[in-house]
């Protein structure tokens, strides 16, 4: 049995997590016609590794990823 907290917790998480890839779909051109659980599989595989430079400024190095991860970086972090 779980309690009422944990059922909200579950089902708030799910509503935030669907709203995501409906973001994503409107504003990820490849994205629109792809289903969730192919968008999902495509950003789990996906690795950013952060390393802090002298200077106080942060390197992002990035593996692993598909033309779908590199249009959804590119859309939400201005990046390409």
């Amino acid at each position: 049995m779980w309690s009422e907290d944990a059922v909200f917790g579950v089902l708030l998480r799910g509503f935030i997590a669907q709203l995501m890839v409906c973001l994503t779909r409107l504003t990820v051109e490849p994205a629109r016609t792809m289903a969730t659980k192919f968008i999902a599989s495509s950003l789990e595989k996906l690795t950013v590794t952060v390393v802090a430079t002298e200077d106080g400024r942060n390197r992002r190095f990035y593996s692993n990823f598909d033309p779908m991860n590199q249009a959804i970086l590119a859309t939400f972090m201005g990046e390409s």
